[in-house]
């Protein structure tokens, strides 16, 4: 029963370049860097999720996953900050994302300048 209820759900992700997209219903938030931080991004998708570009996957069921893109520090002080990813919806009747808060994105969700994360975890 719950894989004919999870069945009619299908999204997909393309991570190439300095963009990724994302097709299909997707629950996310993200919090930008601040001084005191690194960039964290996490996504929720169910039932079927494909992955293609910089990372190939395939997942049924559920998965989230976790990404955070760690500040350069040298001699203690900070030397560089990731610049801040450009999160939009242009598909979604739902509002903007904002920073910190969950946003469900039903058809299209695009993020520019996103940093090669130095730390990622999947749960299924």
């Amino acid at each position: 029963m719950l894989l004919l209820a999870i069945l009619p759900l299908h999204s997909c992700a393309w991570r190439g370049g300095a963009a990724e997209h994302y097709l299909g219903p997707v629950l996310f938030r993200y919090s930008p860097p601040l001084e005191d931080r690194p960039a964290i991004s996490q996504l929720v998708a169910l039932g079927v999720f494909r992955e293609g570009g910089r990372q190939w996957g395939l997942s049924l069921g559920g998965v989230e996953r976790t990404t955070v893109s760690a500040r350069l520090i040298g001699d203690m002080e900070p030397v560089a900050t990731p610049k801040s990813p450009r999160w939009s919806t242009p598909l979604n009747l739902l509002g903007s994302p904002v920073p910190s808060r969950w946003t469900l994105s039903l058809f299209y969700l695009r993020v520019d300048g996103m940093q090669p994360p130095g730390l990622l975890a999947r749960r299924l």
